[in-house]
């Protein structure tokens, strides 16, 4: 049986692109005779044919009739998330106060477990905050660390063994015993009940004081919600049996009635968020909410503007007797075979920069944006009717685009979606920076014990030993 696939029209078959193909090209370069290039940089003209038959054999006398753009008409459709909803919580308005990645990523901090104080760095930073805030009302300093206190722990009880395990936290805690005051401690009897107030149980402080502390009261609750972004009641995107955040954000579409376009996240992990992180749902219905049908963008409208060539620092001069700045090296870019966008980039940047042109157009943050007219005239008078790249079906193996959201088919579909070639301008932060990641392991008594047991039954004891396993297991059972 022939390997070779038999194709009755071949033109008919490439102009349609029904099978891939790889294409490859040739390209005519020097190779140079000596590692000096003193004379070559010269560009001396010693035979003006040898230079003409070297511009014929690179083919730049062939006319392509190709014009340069002049002229462009464009009509971009615009709308703006205005819903969101954390995991299977209730929808909300969308909140552009803070970024979205901080939204969807914030986790509540550990002032206690099981009714042990935990971060004890934190708890002193909020302590020194609130002696600071009160400097000027005439309370005392000692009366409030003596309210709030950091007790040293005890070696000799079984409540501190978890302290001073490691010598570096009793060490810790021993140094800031009876000298600094628990801030923790206090804001979480503040927001415990809003009749709360800061000198409850606090010895020496007069009625002139109170409403001074009371005041500097509401400042420390609203710094500390300002210093670090904490979830609210119904409002976590974290799912704990994955391990991950879901999440989903819709805008309005303007018809028909009612429509929206929903961007759902239902493994986000990463730790960047951003176009890439979400899919768009066709059936997916996050309700309504009151205001969400308002975007506050304005109107779409033509607009006529001029291309212009693209332009960036360091990039190729296409004049022969022009050379570039050594500000830019991208002989220093080390890629490898797979870093296909990192590749794509250097061509663009070094063969093919001097062919592209750019149309502004300003769009604010989570915006999305849809082209639904580009017309550009050449200077030939010519116009041209621009689709755009990724046009098609979704799943077309044909298809190809970047910076465009994925589109999930239904269960049971037949046909798959349209592609859409909307840009999604998430609302996130271009920089972050990102400590290091902190985990706790809990081990319970009885699963250690378990877990000593399932070892004792895997290694088998030799002849004359006393099962040491079981009395591991009781040892660890009591400890």
């Amino acid at each position: 049986m022939p390997s070779a696939r038999q194709v009755g029209d071949i033109q008919h078959a490439m102009a349609a692109r029904l099978y891939p193909s790889v294409t490859t090209w040739n390209r005519l370069e020097a190779r140079p005779r000596t590692i000096a290039f003193d004379r070559a940089l010269r560009a001396e003209v010693r035979d003006p044919l040898w230079m003409l038959t070297k511009q014929w054999q690179m083919g730049e006398f062939r006319g392509s009739d190709a014009g340069s753009p002049v002229f462009a008409k464009l009509q971009i459709d615009t709308t703006r998330l205005t819903k969101y909803r954390p995991d299977d919580e209730a929808t909300q308005p969308f909140e552009y106060d803070v970024p979205l990645e901080a939204k969807v990523e914030r986790r509540a901090i550990p002032l206690s477990s099981g009714g042990r104080p935990m971060s004890l760095d934190l708890r002193l930073a909020m302590g020194r905050q609130w002696l600071a805030m009160i400097s000027g009302t005439g309370a005392s300093r000692q009366a409030f660390m003596h309210a709030y206190p950091i007790t040293a722990p005890d070696p000799a009880s079984s409540q501190d063994a978890d302290r001073c395990a490691q010598p570096e936290v009793w060490q810790l805690f021993a140094a800031v015993a009876g000298r600094a005051m628990d801030g923790g401690a206090l804001y979480s009897y503040l927001v415990a009940d809003p009749a709360h107030h800061a000198y409850d149980g606090v010895a020496g402080v007069t009625a002139a004081q109170r409403a001074p502390i009371d005041a500097q009261a509401v400042r420390f609750v609203a710094w500390f919600q300002r210093l670090l972004l904490q979830p609210t009641a119904g409002d976590d995107a974290w799912t704990p049996p994955r391990l991950e955040y879901q999440f989903a954000a819709s805008a309005p579409l303007p018809s028909p009635q009612g429509a929206e376009k929903v961007y759902v996240a239902s493994d986000y992990y990463q730790g960047t968020l951003d176009w890439y992180s979400v899919d768009l749902d066709p059936a997916a219905v996050l309700g309504a909410v009151p205001g969400s049908a308002v975007t506050g963008l304005p109107a779409a409208t033509t607009r006529t503007m001029i291309p212009v060539p693209v332009s960036f620092t360091g990039m190729p001069n296409t004049r022969w007797w022009a050379f570039e700045d050594s500000k830019t090296n991208f002989g220093d870019i080390d890629a490898s075979t797979t870093d296909l966008a990192k590749l794509l980039f250097l061509e663009f940047a070094l063969v093919y920069a001097n062919d592209w042109f750019v149309i502004p157009y300003t769009l604010p943050a989570g915006a999305i944006a849809t082209i639904s007219g580009f017309v550009v005239e050449n200077v030939f008078g010519e116009r041209f009717w621009i689709t755009a790249a990724g046009s098609g079906q979704d799943d077309a193996w044909q298809r190809w685009s970047m910076f465009t959201v994925n589109v999930l088919s239904g269960p049971g579909a037949s046909d798959s979606a349209a592609a859409d070639t909307s840009l999604v301008l998430m609302p996130t932060v271009s920089k972050i920076q990102q400590g290091p990641l902190t985990e706790d392991v809990w081990l319970v008594r009885d699963e250690v014990a378990n877990m000593v047991w399932a070892i004792e039954q895997t290694v088998p004891l030799a002849s004359g030993d006393s099962k040491p396993g079981l009395e591991t297991a009781r040892q660890t059972r009591s400890f």
